[in-house]
């Protein structure tokens, strides 16, 4: 519950940032294979750009290599925040798709070290009992994020070019930046800064490999990785060729943009908040 100030510049805080982590996915799972297909670029071509996303597939490196030190994690998100916002300002200038595919790769990267720090900062500023609350914060944010960019930007793919997208998506990370610079990072109460510093005096125990090993060795790892990978497989092939499909059919960009963007997303949204509410009630019994 929102008890105080802190409280709700951490909420804030929060769904600002799990809104722009998800401007890369919408970006260029949803907006930009529609720019490349008008221009003539192959489906095995699309395919092939998926391997951008490779950062993301190996988060869990990324991670286990980022020191647990308070000091660290706060360099490192504001570190890829920028990184994210200057590079969306390079994309203005870009040329050709091999310039765009190794901007995007950097932008990965940034996005995928983003998303650890915005963890750490969840779980260190919002109290046990927020803990629902900011879990909803989450979906709620990554979800949108991935509307505006996904789904706004795609509608709007008829009248304003990608570098003009570039600005917006620039813009959007810049203004992001200031408004935590003056809020996220004075907003921790002394109870979190003191657990996070008895978890960190943990932390620096593990090493690298111990890391990897107490992750391969947790209950059920293997299984829900299979679990997770057939679900997925399933879903982002769907949810990645129909936007192409449409186009084929000579469906507007706008259409295309409301259908599988703006509605989809809402969709997902509801199902989200509904899915928590489901799983609430059902954990109680």
């Amino acid at each position: 519950m929102i008890k105080n100030k802190i409280d709700l510049i951490n909420f804030v805080s929060l769904f600002v940032l799990y809104f722009i982590q998800a401007m890369p996915y919408g970006f260029q799972s949803r907006y930009l294979p529609l720019v490349m297909r008008k221009q003539g670029v192959s489906i095995t071509s699309l395919g092939l750009f998926k391997l951008l996303l490779i950062p993301w597939v190996c988060k869990f490196l990324i991670a286990a290599l980022i020191v647990d030190v308070h000091k660290t994690k706060r360099f490192w998100l504001q570190t890829s925040l920028f990184v994210l916002s200057l590079g969306s300002y390079f994309g203005i200038f870009l040329s050709n798709f091999t310039e765009l595919a190794f901007l995007l790769l950097i932008l990965n990267t940034a996005s995928a070290t983003q998303d650890i720090c915005v963890d750490w900062f969840a779980m260190n500023a919002l109290k046990k009992e927020d803990l629902g609350i900011g879990n909803t914060i989450q979906v709620g944010g990554f979800k949108l994020g991935t509307l505006f960019s996904g789904g706004f930007l795609v509608f709007l793919m008829d009248y304003i070019t990608i570098s003009q997208t570039f600005f917006i998506i620039g813009t959007v990370y810049m203004a992001s930046l200031l408004l935590l610079k003056f809020s996220l990072f004075n907003s921790e109460s002394k109870l979190s800064q003191q657990s996070e510093r008895i978890d960190n005096e943990s932390n620096k125990i593990l090493s690298f490999r111990q890391r990897i090993s107490l992750l391969s060795n947790s209950p059920f790892t293997y299984w829900i990785c299979i679990f997770v990978l057939i679900y997925k497989l399933g879903e982002q092939s769907s949810l990645n060729l129909l936007p192409i499909y449409l186009h084929d059919r000579n469906v507007s960009s706008a259409k295309i943009g409301f259908w599988t963007g703006i509605s989809g997303q809402s969709l997902s949204i509801i199902g989200s908040f509904l899915g928590g509410i489901i799983l609430k009630k059902t954990s109680k019994k």
